[in-house]
């Protein structure tokens, strides 16, 4: 039935790829060993078999580029899967797409009129209802009460409260592939249905013994509400479905009033998985590996055999585990047995037949047992694993006839029965006696072809010995089958000759070598050939009897024979006879003699029989065919001396000796070729042209082929062949180029590059036909060849050679390879791919709610190899490579590297294994930087937002004058970019739900404008409320911007405060630096004023030159703005070069400049020094500071505050001279040891020189880089916040393209953030 479902299978799968192309370039999902353990009693179901697997594994390697399964867990989507791919190319579902695209749009137009319009519906309850009182009651004893269910102020109350609107969900998921998998869900094609639920139907209902069944999903694509109507239903087992619930049917799917807009429109929140409707099963979670080993085991029946049902399961134990096992031997049978039956299908499957015929040998085994046969038929039927032919690995004993020769001892056995059985009967009852000694016969002559053959191919001297002693042992039995009076037909006679030239070819000069049992067999064998002698030669020599020349052409496939007769030689008949061969063209005529009892064959008196030793332990044989041993007679080509009896390889082989030299020729239907020894080439070719190939020669073209050695035998147009020109130049080629001269000028100059690392007689060059040339160097696996832009390219290493050789460096290095680094190429990010794939897939479940994770892994792949560090490892390469690809225009856009996650997830699983891991091997990302306290849900911890809440209600309460207030107000402001909200009243009837998201940046100016006018008395109470709901809110993480604004209620020194300019907001993203027009105004009255070219020029010639100088001075103008705006924020602007502004005078522009800069920072001041908002204010007026001011020099004040110490004149000094030098002179400095060169003078002139603009590196001695490093984190790591670099460089540091591109990188960061290098 399996292999039925299966050729139907293949049949549907050939179908479907002419229907659905798309379908063959993804895997047949069907593993190519999964039918090895079907049970097929038949050989043409055995050849079924091999044609469903061979179409199979033809799948397979018509699989280019490795894809995504058919059925991988959707969760992980790939821009690679089916359904993408698929819906990319189909224009049907495109349209579909853009019809519930535009469908959504208008729906979700509508969801919001609705809202709007029960918005304003709620807003007009909320005032109806505040312009209402409760009503009120008195009850029987006169007491006012609550008149609740007649109250018109509740009623409405209850209403706006009951009002709802539901959340309008996106029909479509905005992942781009899960969208494009839906899509094609809606709409899927019949023929892939049918192929998926075939081929499921193998993997999981067949292949698998358990459903792993999960949740009952809540939502199936095709019931989903949001896409009524465009649903087809398809004949797919395999659907869509969701294991959470949609947002429309949760509890967040209806919301009450007031609402933002925002909340009620929802992404798409289902996650879709691939789910099995007939079985209740999800795709996903079936997980177990596919097999039919279940339903083709042949179950013993119960008794003692039953503790050995895994020997007849399988064949992957080994004989020891049933020694192992003795103790599990029932006393119901011999330890003999068991161990007989255990042992028949141990150690694979390629002994389990010999095994079988061991126990027909010596029966250890209770045959007549139900047991022992389910063990032979499970042996006999289970087919094993495939190979080349329908027979499989298992059963290739039957077809390999050479391979049960060694069971001759039973059919010795058999025979000799056979003959006793012929002796006693009847002649009447003969008939199927001599029927089975016949096919005894057949069965010895066949294992004699067998053994001949693999004779042939054996080249290890024990192999040799052992197969012609069962040579000598098969011919004999099949000799023995004629020792009995019969009739001798001429077929049997080709059989008996044919095994007696094999005796006289294999049995040793003394009798004594032989061991005794094979004495034996051949003294019965003797008596038997001089009994049956005289009719073999009558038969022989009688007329028309061709079975000699059959067997002559048998054991020597050169023998051509006349039509004569076999002849007694003259004056003699006895046991010689003889024939003359036919004579022809190149061909000698050749006298055979054979001797019809000992079956000697001699050819021109000559034995046939081996090569001379002289010939086989030549170099030039040893190379060609090692320890091979031929069969030779003599040869019948002129001028050679011997000749192989029969083809090898296909090839008929003649040998002779010219003085020293061996002389090989071979000869293949009409062609003769010769072998020229290697050597003969070593001088004029590379090696590897010399030592890997054989080198023939065409004696009728004078063509040379260049044979590879691993295929010498075989002629091949592909293979190189030199071509001999007595005229002109000879040269060797193949079909796709042409070898380039060892000794000619290309060959010399690529020696130039490329010595150093390989020497001449090692590469070779080839030109193809269109002119291109490539290098080969073999010994390292390296190809070269030029690239388009015409540099050399390896392309192994995907890196250009440098031309210039030279490294700067290690002058007295000479082996080595100067190269350019290259971009990766498809093929290389496809390898990177599938190692990132080892790391667990990692997704937050559900993705919109981040609160658990989903984690996929390998389950045939242990946990330790699935490391979390490879998709981090082949990302980085891949962007290392990346970097590379500017330089490369040309090449095409590689494939980015697939996803396997949310990359927080990836790199926290990274951080936690790395506790278990050798540092090596990803323990160095061990750290505790991300580690927050758990915080356990029994305490009594406040929360933030109930901390935030009760101390702003306590400031509020206190209402204090003196109220400390520590924040940067202006970063602040920076940080939002826009501050609005000026000039406007405060809303304080805003819904709860808006304070509690309240943006502080667009409502700064109008809270700034209550807090500015409240009072302890008429707002107080406003104010707790107020600031208590927006500190609860999310809008609000620390108290400092709510701290700030209520300094302006408390303070009263704060409220004369003039108001802020008429805007309603500032843009300050760009930090709160000098107007830009009004510094182009101070600029522009620096222009130089316009002055002629020369006095005498025409009306247009001073038109044009003046319209010049106003381009050029508005350009001049606008590079000097440039120029300045960079610098802020600063408080002494450098000079702007008078080259880069020719048009403007500079002396005396600095002045004003930096007056602009002064007054725009002293605005700043003004406004947060009176509210004491600036943290350092209050230490601009210390006395300690002389000679500096901490306006222009706001660091060294930080400095001053962390470190807690006052700068020194004498320090200051020092430092203004080394920042802006008095000379141009080299300058000495001297100071005591104490006086803080390193402590405080180095770190002041690092902060004012590391504006952004230069690079600071400070250099010390290398005994002195810690100790500096330290004093520059300590001084200028703090509040100053400037980064400080460490770039440890020597001579050791390797310095190539990545490594300088490195260090700019870092170069560029540390000057652009301000920070120092040490």
């Amino acid at each position: 039935m399996l292999l039925t479902v299966g050729e139907l299978w293949q049949a549907l799968d050939q179908l479907a790829g002419l229907i659905v192309p798309l379908l063959h370039i993804y895997s047949p999902e069907l593993a190519t060993d999964i039918f090895n353990v079907l049970l097929l009693p038949g050989k043409a179901q055995m050849e079924r078999l091999h044609r469903l697997e061979s179409h199979i594994r033809r799948r397979y390697e018509d699989i280019r580029v490795h894809n995504c399964s058919i059925f991988a867990d959707t969760s992980n989507t790939r821009t690679d899967c089916f359904a993408s791919r698929y819906v990319d190319d189909s224009n049907d579902h495109r349209r579909l797409r853009q019809r519930i695209v535009e469908s959504a749009i208008k729906e979700r137009d509508r969801k919001r009129a609705e809202w709007q319009s029960k918005t304003d519906q709620h807003n007009a309850w909320i005032r109806e209802a505040d312009a209402l009182n409760c009503a009120y009651k008195r009850d029987y004893r006169g007491i006012t009460q609550h008149d609740r269910p007649n109250c018109p102020k509740c009623a409405l109350n209850d209403q706006r409260g009951q009002m709802r609107i539901s959340v309008f969900e996106w029909p479509l998921p905005e992942d781009e592939v899960l969208c494009k998998l839906v899509i094609f869900n809606f709409k899927f094609p019949d023929t892939f249905a049918a192929w998926q639920n075939l081929t499921w139907i193998l993997l999981q209902d067949l292949g698998r013994s358990d459903n792993v069944s999960g949740n009952k999903p809540h939502n199936f694509l095709a019931s989903y509400t949001g896409l009524k109507g465009y649903y087809e239903d398809s004949r797919s087992r395999i659907v869509l479905a969701a294991n959470i619930k949609s947002v429309t049917k949760s509890h967040y799917g209806h919301l009450g009033f007031p609402t933002p807009v925002e909340t009620v429109f929802s992404e798409h929140s289902l996650l879709y998985i691939l789910y099995n409707k007939g079985s209740y099963i999800w795709i996903c979670n079936q997980s177990e590996e596919s097999t039919y080993t279940s339903k083709c085991q042949i179950v013993l029946p119960p008794g003692p055999y039953q503790p050995l049902q895994y020997t007849v399961d399988s064949t992957k134990y080994s004989q020891n585990q049933i020694l192992a096992d003795q103790t599990r031997c029932r006393p119901e049978h011999s330890l003999h047995e068991f161990i007989a039956f255990g042992s028949l299908r141990g150690d694979g499957e390629k002994t389990q037949w010999l095994n079988v015929i061991r126990e027909l040998r010596a029966p250890n085994l209770s045959w007549n047992t139900e047991s022992v046969c389910s063990l032979i038929r499970q042996t006999a039927w289970q087919v094993g694993t495939p190979c080349s032919t329908p027979s499989r690995v298992a059963h290739a004993w039957f077809g390999n006839r050479g391979v049960n020769h060694q069971c001759y001892y039973i059919l010795e056995v058999l025979i000799v029965l056979t003959l006793r059985v012929l002796s006693m009967e009847e002649h009447d009852a003969q008939t199927s006696t001599i029927d089975l000694l016949r096919y005894c016969r057949s069965v010895a002559f066949r294992w004699l072809e067998g053994l001949e053959s693999s004779l042939r191919k054996t080249t290890e001297p024990t192999e040799i010995t052992a197969t012609r002693r069962s040579l000598l042992i098969t011919a004999i039995l099949c000799r023995r089958t004629f020792d009995f009076d019969e009739v001798l037909t001429s077929e049997d006679m080709v059989v008996w000759t044919s095994a007696s030239m094999t005796i006289r070819a294999n049995t040793p000069g003394a009798s004594e070598e032989l061991p005794k049992d094979l004495r034996r067999l051949s003294l019965h064998d003797t008596k038997l050939s001089q009994a049956l002698n005289g009719r073999v030669q009558d038969i022989l020599t009688a007329a028309n009897d061709s079975a000699l020349d059959r067997a002559m052409s048998r054991m020597w496939s050169a023998f051509r024979s006349p039509a004569d007769e076999w002849e007694y030689f003259e004056h003699q008949k006895g046991r010689w006879i003889y024939k003359k061969t036919f004579s022809g063209p190149n061909i000698e005529s050749q006298t055979v003699s054979y001797n019809s009892l000992s079956g000697e064959l001699l050819v021109d008196g000559r034995p046939l029989g081996l090569l001379p030793r002289a010939y086989t332990s030549h170099r030039t044989f040893i190379r060609l065919f090692g320890a091979q041993i031929l069969r030779a007679s003599s040869s019948d080509m002129p001028g050679m001396l011997y000749m192989t009896t029969g083809e090898i390889y296909g090839h008929q082989f003649h040998f002779t000796m010219q003085g020293q030299s061996l002389v090989i020729r071979a000869k293949h239907a009409s062609t003769t070729i010769e072998l020229i020894p290697h050597e003969h080439f070593a001088d004029d070719l590379p090696t590897i042209f010399v030592e890997d190939y054989t080198h023939w020669l065409n004696l009728e073209t004078g063509v040379v082929e260049f044979r590879p050695l691993t295929r010498k035998w075989t002629a091949d147009d592909q293979n190189w062949r030199l071509i001999y020109r007595s005229q002109g130049n000879s040269y060797l080629e193949s079909p796709e180029a042409r070898l380039v001269d060892i000794r000619s000028r290309a060959c010399q100059n690529t020696v130039d590059v490329l010595g150093g690392i390989e020497t001449k007689c090692f590469m070779h060059i080839t030109r193809s036909s269109e002119h291109e040339y490539t290098l080969h160097l073999p010994h390292l696996g390296l190809h070269f060849a030029r690239n388009g832009d015409g540099d050399l390219e390896c392309q192994e290493l995907r890196m250009i050679v440098d031309p210039n050789q030279s490294l700067g460096t290690l002058v007295g290095l000479e082996s080595r390879l100067v190269l350019w680094h290259m971009p990766l190429e498809a093929t290389e990010v496809d390898v990177l791919n599938k190692i990132a794939a080892l790391t667990p897939h990692r997704l937050y479940y559900p993705l919109h709610r981040r609160a658990t994770q989903t984690i996929t892994w390998h389950h045939s792949l242990g946990p330790l190899v699935q490391h979390g560090a490879f998709e981090s490892l082949a990302r980085q390469i891949i962007g290392l490579g990346e970097q590379f690809r500017m330089f490369y225009q040309d090449l095409p856009t590689v494939q980015p590297l697939d996803t396997r996650g949310d990359e927080a997830l990836l790199h926290r699983a990274r951080i936690r294994s790395s506790t278990y891991l050798n540092v090596e091997y990803g323990g160095s990302e061990c750290t505790t930087d991300h580690d927050v306290e758990y915080v356990a849900r029994d305490s009594q911890t406040p929360s933030n937002r109930s901390v935030r809440v009760h101390t702003v209600s306590s400031l509020v309460m206190q209402w204090r004058g003196d109220m400390s207030v520590r924040s940067q107000l202006v970063s602040t402001w920076t940080s939002w970019g826009r501050v609005g909200g000026f000039n406007l009243d405060f809303d304080l009837s805003r819904p709860i739900s808006e304070l509690l998201t309240l943006d502080l940046a667009s409502t700064w100016g109008s809270l700034y404008g209550f807090c500015r006018s409240a009072t302890r008395e008429a707002s107080g109470f406003r104010l707790l409320f107020l600031f208590a709901q927006i500190a609860y809110g999310s809008g609000v993480s620390t108290l400092d911007d709510l701290m700030i604004l209520l300094a302006f209620a408390t303070k009263p020194s704060l409220h004369g405060l003039k108001p802020f300019p008429d805007y309603q907001a500032f843009g300050l993203s760009n930090g709160s630096a000098p107007h830009h027009d009004k510094l182009e105004s101070t600029i522009e009255q620096y222009v130089k004023p316009y002055t002629a070219l020369r006095s005498n020029m025409s009306a247009t010639e001073r038109s044009q030159d003046y319209a010049e100088y106003q381009r050029l001075s508005a350009a001049n103008t606008r590079t000097a703005v440039a120029f300045f705006m960079d610098q802020w924020p600063c408080p002494r602007p450098h000079p702007i070069a008078r080259k880069s502004v020719k048009w403007l005078k500079t002396k005396g522009l600095e002045e004003p400049i930096r007056n602009l800069f002064a007054e725009c920072r002293d605005d700043l001041y003004s406004l947060l020094k009176k509210a004491t908002l600036w943290p350092f204010t209050r230490e601009t007026v210390n006395r300690g500071q002389q000679g500096w001011l901490a306006k222009e020099r706001p660091d060294w004040l930080l400095m001053e505050i962390e470190n807690d110490f006052l700068i020194r004149p004498v320090q200051v000094r020092v430092a203004l001279d080394m920042i802006q030098p008095t000379t141009s002179l080299n300058t000495l400095m001297q100071l005591n040891m104490g006086e803080g060169k390193s402590s405080v003078i180095t770190p002041l002139i690092a902060a004012t020189l590391a504006d952004n603009n230069q690079l600071v590196r400070v250099v010390v001695l290398r005994s002195l880089t810690r100790q500096m490093q330290d004093t520059l984190i300590q001084r200028l790591g703090g509040l100053v916040k400037r980064p400080i670099y460490l770039m440890p460089f020597s001579r050791k540091t390797p310095v190539d393209e990545t490594i300088v591109q490195i260090m700019h990188r870092m170069y560029a960061d540390c000057m652009n953030k301000g920070g120092v290098l040490n």
